[in-house]
């Protein structure tokens, strides 16, 4: 997707902001858990998260696999380290696989991204094939929302394909836990796989 040069230079400059800052402390700051009660009563499910609408915006990104970039999407982004992407014909993938080692492509690899908002007005994004990333090379999602960046409870949710409840992965693994930019509207985190997320408060 072609975007507005002005546009293109403040989100490059924000972001390298935010990169920078994110690699001086990789742990991410503690963040408010979502209770295993909620999660099992279903209560964070279509309320938050359902498939894609017929109008959801469409985007292609290809991964360079030689290059570590930032790939824009409408008001979103996404930052994927060289070579972090493992082959989808062996790495397998679910939660047991996010920290086994794999076999990265050694191509370039395209990825679609469909992104909306709920009945919330918060955004989604579904990225299509599912993938994960060389557990030493995650990448980073950024999600733009105002509205909710200054909340000390909003986060951003993996959402599992096919599924309706989204999880907070950082109340098993701290290191994915949202940092929030109250200023910029910025709210971002390492992503060890792509398929579904989302911003919730």
């Amino acid at each position: 997707m072609k975007l507005p040069k002005t546009r293109v230079a403040l989100l490059s400059a924000t972001l390298i902001v935010l990169a920078a800052c994110s690699t001086e402390n990789p742990v991410a700051p503690a963040a408010p858990r979502i209770s295993a009660a909620l999660l099992a009563n279903g209560e964070i499910s279509q309320a938050f998260y359902s498939a894609a609408p017929a109008n959801a915006t469409v985007d292609t990104i290809t991964i360079r696999y030689t290059q570590t970039l930032t790939y824009a999407f409408g008001n979103h982004a996404v930052r994927v380290p060289a070579g972090a992407v493992c082959d989808p014909a062996t790495s397998g993938y679910g939660p047991q696989t996010w920290m086994q080692s794999c076999n990265p492509v050694n191509r370039d690899f395209t990825v679609t991204v469909k992104h909306w908002t709920n009945s919330q007005g918060y955004p989604l994004v579904e990225f299509s094939p599912d993938i994960r990333f060389v557990p030493s090379k995650p990448a980073m999602i950024y999600l733009h929302e105002p509205a909710v960046s200054w909340q000390a409870s909003s986060a951003i949710l993996y959402c599992p394909t096919g599924s309706s409840v989204c999880v907070n992965e950082s109340a098993t693994d701290p290191t994915l836990s949202t940092w929030k930019d109250p200023v910029s509207g910025w709210l971002w985190r390492i992503v060890r796989h792509f398929s579904g997320y989302n911003v919730w408060a």
